[in-house]
């Protein structure tokens, strides 16, 4: 690892150096890597291994349930009324500074998706033509049965403003139409859609996406390392390229007057304020969104990263002023939806030593102060703290060396999200986290089903990364080779079924709750649910759980095929109404503390 440490910020300028530097970093990575490859993982029971060795090859393994080689699935169809209760509109949700809230009062948890990562690649849109709506839409009518309520979807600067206008700003407008054509799609489903305005390695110059390529510091070429591989991050830190164009950006002073690739640039670009054309772009997509009320909002910036700045400088004083120019310019067009502000990367990549992630982003209203023009409204109650979270050592270990010990580390990591939200005055939600499909099955069931455990234990709103209707054998995702698609390889699905361990992401949850939920947790192995909620009930509306007791689609996973039994504080609750996957019951008003336990019936 010490190669990596010497070489944080290689600043010759010589592309010798550079590779010599990238030469070594790989070195000591990929010595690192097969070191611990050959290390059994911690706290690995005899049992384990044993059940390892005793797989059964005869069965095939569909969502987690076995089914005979001869078993024959239906013709997939669509589910008609996939899921009977659905998020309010975003013009009926308000936030009480910790909670999304329904109109009518009721505390609402969404859970949802990352929806078409594919759109990292060409042509940058949910799917890649129109025609493949009609072919494709059973498989969002499954999400819908699976409960997720809420897809995240990546906008794409680059596509958008592909070419530079130094004067103002020069759109594809029949990019921003067919982007929003699909968000009227999942509107009409009931989908509520996060807009994520997305980037990785900043853009295309440097191996990601995200902004155009026009956006390139002076001095600097098209550089990147690590490609497909799961230790593409590094350039964040080691790509002096990268570096240099994202310290720029967050300086709003870019120049490139020579390009090093192609020894020339149109236009030239002289202390260009590219930060401000950023905004730019942000407020012609919220002015589009204001348009659909199923928007609930939209994520200001993906994973920004502090580049060459400081990172308690760069959250203290530069995102603050950029997210609050960034909400004035979505109030100018919308005073319901969301602002989703996020903290710098250090909360994605889990390499902590004391674990004790924390935020210097300032509250919701100090943040608003941080912008003169926002003076007359500093308190802005619509600020979501939308962070990401992922167990980065062991992605880049290929899933080895996960042991015990992580299951708290999740828990303690998703507790302190929902605190340092909460302690700012911001809803949180947890826009990103997931597991790659390719690591060995017990491995990456259990680390699903912790990470799962975690977000149920925090009560944090959350959208699991991802689904991809594209996913291939040969490049899984696309971007980088990631493979964390829910759903498989569409055209060639392995054992008939493409959806891949989709039973460990779908669990009972509370829809709406009556009463401010305290607790919640699912154990996947006893289908044992519990919810706790605190307070004198709201009596006119009633808690509303999803509960997957029935298959409204051919690939959802159930987890009470057998029925189920509720019980409500101790004793068996008879009063409630079971439609579809939907539950939904009263309060005790006489009752300050409500505790829910759903409880799977036995075969007979």
């Amino acid at each position: 690892m010490l190669p990596l440490i010497l070489l944080a910020d290689i600043s010759s300028g010589d592309p010798k150096s550079d590779y010599l530097g990238v030469l070594l970093i790989t070195f000591g990575l990929i010595l690192l890597f097969f070191l611990l490859m050959n290390v059994d993982r911690v706290g690995k029971t005899e049992n384990e291994k044993h059940q390892q060795q005793k797989r059964v090859i005869d069965v095939h393994h569909i969502g987690g349930s076995s089914y005979p080689r001869n078993f024959q699935w239906p013709e997939l169809g669509r589910a008609e009324f996939p899921l009977q209760f659905l998020p309010p509109r975003t013009s009926e949700i308000f936030s009480d500074r910790s909670w999304f809230r329904h109109a009518d009062g009721r505390w609402l948890l969404l859970r949802g998706l990352s929806f078409g990562p594919s759109a990292k690649l060409p042509p940058h849109l949910p799917f890649r033509a129109k025609e493949d709506w009609p072919k494709y839409e059973a498989y969002v009518d499954l999400l819908l049965a699976c409960g997720f309520t809420t897809l995240r979807l990546p906008f794409f600067w680059s596509a958008f403003e592909p070419h530079c206008n130094p004067a103002r700003p020069e759109y594809d407008d029949e990019y921003l139409q067919d982007f929003f054509h699909y968000v009227r799609l999942f509107a009409t489903k009931g989908f509520l859609i996060v807009i994520d305005l997305h980037q990785d390695l900043l853009g295309k110059a440097f191996g990601g996406n995200g902004m155009p390529e026009w956006v390139r510091s002076e001095g600097t070429r098209n550089f990147s390392f690590l490609m497909d591989t799961p230790l593409w991050g590094a350039n964040y830190q080691f790509n002096r390229h990268l570096r240099k164009t994202f310290t720029d950006f967050w300086r709003n002073d870019l120049t490139n007057t020579d390009d090093r690739s192609s020894g020339s640039v149109e236009p030239v670009l002289e202390h260009f304020p590219v930060r401000d054309r950023f905004l730019d772009m942000l407020e012609r997509v919220a002015e589009a969104a204001s348009e659909c009320d199923r928007v609930l909002g939209i994520e200001i910036f993906n994973e920004p990263h502090p580049a060459r700045l400081g990172s308690r400088a760069f959250e203290e004083e530069i995102l603050p002023a950029f997210y609050a120019e960034a909400i004035r310019r979505i109030r100018k067009h919308s005073e319901s939806l969301f602002a989703f502000v996020s903290p710098q990367s250090d909360w994605n990549v889990n390499l902590r030593g004391d674990r004790d992630y924390d935020s210097f982003l300032p509250a919701s209203s100090a943040m608003q102060a941080a912008s003169s023009a926002m003076q007359a409204t500093l308190d802005d109650d619509r600020v979501v703290f939308a962070y990401h979270y992922y167990d980065s050592l062991l992605t880049a270990l290929g899933g080895r060396w996960f042991h015990d010990a992580k299951r708290e580390e999740y828990l303690d990591a998703q507790r302190l999200g929902a605190l340092r939200a909460r302690e700012k005055s911001m809803i949180p939600f947890l826009t990103e986290f997931g597991t790659r499909q390719n690591w060995a099955r017990t491995t990456l069931r259990r680390h699903m089903d912790w990470q799962f455990e975690a977000v149920e234990q925090a009560l944090v709103n959350a959208t699991y990364w991802n689904v991809n209707l594209y996913n291939t054998h040969d490049r899984n995702d696309g971007f980088m080779r990631e493979d964390f698609s829910l759903i498989g390889p569409i055209s060639e699905p392995a054992h008939g079924s493409p959806v891949r361990n989709l039973d460990v992401a779908v669990r009972p949850y509370v829809l709406a709750a009556s009463a401010e939920p305290v607790h919640q947790h699912f154990n996947l192995r006893s289908k044992e649910f519990e919810l706790i909620l605190r307070g004198t009930p709201l009596t006119t509306t009633p808690t509303v759980i999803y509960v997957p007791s029935q298959k409204l689609h051919p690939w959802q996973p159930v987890h009470y095929e057998h029925g189920f039994e509720i019980t409500y504080n101790g004793a068996t609750l008879d009063a409630f109404e079971l439609d579809g996957n939907t539950l939904s019951f009263f309060l005790d008003a006489s009752s300050e503390l409500h505790s829910i336990g759903i409880h799977p019936r036995a075969a007979r």
